[in-house]
Parts: C-alpha cells; structure tokens; sequence
C-alpha cells in the first residue's frame, strides 16, 4: 500500500544512515506477531536453505574455513548432519520432491549439475551433451513437480557472463538425456524458470531488447503452448508460482521501482501492485496456504524480511528486529514457518520464524 512522501522521504533518510532491521517503516495493520527461534549457535557462517518436502529437515549451506560444507537440520532435535564439503560457491540448493537427494550447481561457469543423496551423502555429478558439446553453462536448475526431469537456464554467452541470453534445457533423469526447449520465438534471451506444482507448465521472463523490456510467459511442456502473462513496458523477473498455480508474484520495475506484483497465471488480467516501497524489494515466496507472501527488502546496506497478503488486504509487515540483517526466507511445505539467515554482530545463523498463516 502507498505510504505518504513525508514517510518515504523519512523512510529513505533512514536507510541512508544504516539503521538495519525494519527501522521506524511501521505497518499499518500488523499481521499477526510471530515466534522466533534461533536453530544454529556456532563459529560457521550459514549462507543459503532449503526445507525438505515433509518440513521436518532443513538443508543450508555454511562456510567452514575455506569449505562450503552442505548440513542438514532437524528441526525437532536441532541435530546437524554435514553430508558433504565443498570448496565451491553454491548457486543453487533444492531438495528432489521425494526427500532422496538435494540438488546443487556451483554459482562459478559450470556444465555440471550434482546430486548429494540423503542420508547418506553421496555425491553423483554429471553433465550432458547439451552443455558440454554444444557450449553453454548451466544456471539454476529446479526439480519437475514429479521429480523425473530437471529443468535449467543453459547460458551460451562467451565465458558463461550473460544475464539476458539463457536457454532452457531438460534433462531425463531416467534415461540421462537432454532437450534444449525453444523459448525465444522473437526475443532475445529468458530466464527465471520456474516449474509449476500441480503440472507440466513452467514460467519465465524473456527479454526484448528492442523495447527494452522482460515480460513473463509460461509454457505447457507437453503440448508446447506459451501463454503471455504480462504485458506492456514491464521489467518483470523472477516468477513464482501460487501453491494452487492459479497466481503468479513476481518482482518488478513497471511502476518505476523494484516491487512485488501479482496476476493471473492465464493472463486475463492485468498485473497488480502488491508493494509500493522506495527500497529494493524481491526472493518473493508464498505460504503453503498461499494467504501470504514472504519477500526480502534491500535498502543498499541491509535485509528484512517482510509479510504481506496476498490480496492486499492489509499493508506490509516488516518482521526483522532493528540492528540485525536476514535473507534467505523460505517457507516450509507444511505448516507455517519460515526459515531464514540473521546476520548479527559478526555473525550468521539459522533461524525459524511460526507465523499464524
């Protein structure tokens, strides 16, 4: 919701000083306060999570010394298993949907996609003639909604350095082969994929150089049909679908600043404004329920995580105390909990935050 010029302008002077947490950007109407939970206390520096299908495990990268070692949390007992170091940045970390393995790319030009079982930790790297004969690097890679097929950004530009110019390949992983999908039509590059829950349809941004401008589609990767999602002079990126896949936030600049927006995953309806904010405003995740949104809030100096309805109902609550920096929310497939990265005093933890969803 829109907040008056007076508070902005307060709101911008305060960043500007570096007051951390949410400073004095107070919601309106508050959601619900909820409970935190600090889970990790040690010397490791927490840097990335993901929840497992059944919300009882938390996987999440930490820095070790000079390795990047991939822990797993249980949430019950608060007992860490370190399955496998690592002396790579991390780009991306996802559990399959059935719980066996968690995915990882490292965040360095890479043809490589690796599987770490769990339990157990065995690690399985492998790449495939989509990346490697034909060039290109693999960006992001995320699971189907059943699990047999991974689907990636395949970046052919010199040196792997593109943010516009990516491509979409699928890999069997039953039969380990490739399939590179054409997205293009008449742009010039795409990117942000993003499976759907329930079905075969993924959404992404493409870019149009000429205008400039990204727009959003989807995809039916059965039948082959796109559908556009937005329209107009947008600048529109990372797409997430709603649990029930019938909504589709995203993160961007068509009023002229980083926000959250929202519209129909078939495209009937013109994309609306969720948050108006002067701050950087994106990593948009939804609820189970999907009643809520959770997103991050970059000022130039520091992170917050904030809550908002998904219907507008109510302005955004920040949740980050003062003094304190998190990112990272993510929220678990079950239940109402979020876990997220606290950056405090030197330090970088695991905590969990119970919202009543």
């Amino acid at each position: 919701m829109s907040r008056s010029m007076a508070g902005a302008a307060l709101v911008a002077i305060l960043w500007m000083l570096g007051a951390g947490g949410c400073g004095t950007r107070e919601p309106l109407d508050p959601l619900v306060p909820a409970t935190t939970t600090r889970m990790t206390d040690d010397d490791h520096r927490e840097l990335d999570l993901a929840w497992s299908p059944d919300g009882r495990k938390i996987a999440y990268l930490r820095q070790n010394g000079v390795l990047i070692e991939i822990a797993v949390l249980d949430v019950a007992t608060r007992a860490v298993t370190v399955l496998a170091p690592t002396g790579e940045a991390i780009d991306t970390l996802r559990w399959s949907p059935d719980g066996s393995q968690i995915l990882l790319t490292a965040s360095a030009a890479s043809t490589e996609i690796r599987l770490v079982t769990y339990p157990g930790g065995q690690e399985r790297a492998f790449s495939h003639p989509c990346s490697d004969d034909d060039g290109g690097c693999i960006r992001r890679p995320f699971w189907s909604f059943d699990g047999s097929r991974l689907a990636a950004a395949l970046d052919r530009s010199p040196g792997c350095v593109s943010s516009q110019d990516y491509e979409l390949v699928v890999y069997d992983l039953g039969g380990y082969g490739c399939t590179i999908v054409d997205v293009h039509g008449p742009t010039d590059g795409a990117g942000g994929f993003t499976w759907s829950h329930l079905g075969e349809r993924v959404a992404y941004w493409y870019w149009v150089p000429a205008a400039p401008m990204k727009l959003i589609t989807t995809r039916d990767m059965d039948t082959g049909v796109s559908v556009a999602v937005t329209s107009g002079n947008g600048a529109d990126h990372d797409p997430i679908w709603s649990p029930d896949d019938t909504l589709i936030a995203f993160s961007s600049r068509r009023g002229g600043q980083t926000d959250i927006w929202m519209t129909d995953s078939d495209g009937t309806t013109a994309p609306r404004r969720i948050t108006d904010d002067a701050a950087t405003e994106n990593d948009v995740a939804w609820s189970p329920s999907g009643r809520n949104l959770s997103y991050r809030v970059h000022d130039g100096q520091t992170d917050s995580v904030w809550l908002v309805p998904a219907d507008g109902s109510l302005d955004p609550t920040c949740l980050t105390p003062d003094g304190v920096s998190e990112w990272a929310a993510r929220w678990s497939p079950v239940g109402s909990t979020l876990a997220f990265v606290r950056e405090e005093s030197g330090r970088s933890d695991l905590w969990v935050r119970t919202i009543a969803d």
